[in-house]
């Protein structure tokens, strides 16, 4: 194969135009299917349904080039300014943005405080993917357990559901759908010199995101 021509732009210049062009008319497909809903009266049949599904897709659809944006700047990071992040604050936050995004699910945090050193919009992401994979894994009503764990040497999140049922570790920190969410997650946590943990089984999950420690 040969070389793309001198012109051709870099990668993270690509992808961070295709989302800006993408998200753009994807806002607009989602405040229609959100204005038809409220005009056809939140219908409970067939028609309110769907409406309230492509609503969801489209949401997710944006998740997803919000991933492909944050992947770009991931070739970036070590110029990128890193702080010291209290973990237990950035798990709260993933917490209510998933809780928004995902119904049927209740959420318990619970652990003190846990300081790492990190790009903290980055980590947020991360984060918020991992509870996010885990909330969709696992069954309708199932409460998602987020805890804050440390040792000497590193800071931990633990997100598991239904862990009681059973799990098994997944290759390569994979987990069935979770699409680019946990590659994005593991990616991060790598990057910030961590690691992803991921077991799973038909009805349980349980997902360690693990940073080093900022000792004070």
């Amino acid at each position: 194969m040969s070389a793309p021509p001198s012109s051709f732009p870099p990668l993270r210049v690509l992808l961070e135009r295709a989302v800006h062009d993408l998200k753009n008319p994807l806002a607009v497909v989602r405040a229609t299917l959100e204005w038809l809903d409220t005009e056809l009266g939140a219908r409970t049949d067939d028609v309110g349904d769907a409406l309230r599904d492509a609503t969801d897709a489209t949401g997710r659809l944006a998740t997803n080039l919000d991933h492909l944006r944050t992947f770009a700047r991931l070739a970036e990071l070590d110029g990128a300014p890193r702080e010291d992040v209290d973990l237990a604050e950035l798990a709260s936050l993933a917490v209510q943005t998933v809780a928004s995004r995902v119904s049927g699910r209740s959420f318990e945090l619970s652990g003190g405080s846990a300081t790492a050193h990190v790009d903290r919009e980055l980590a947020l992401e991360a984060l918020t993917a991992i509870v996010e994979a885990a909330a969709r894994h696992a069954p309708a009503r199932s409460e998602i357990e987020v805890r804050i764990a440390t040792d000497a040497h590193a800071c931990e999140v633990v997100v598991a559901a239904n862990e009681a049922a059973g799990v098994e570790a997944q290759p390569s920190g994979t987990l069935p759908g979770s699409g680019l969410g946990l590659l994005l997650a593991r990616a991060v946590l790598e990057a910030h010199e961590g690691a992803l943990g991921v077991a799973s089984g038909p009805r349980a999950v349980r997902l360690v995101a693990r940073l080093p420690r900022t000792v004070k």
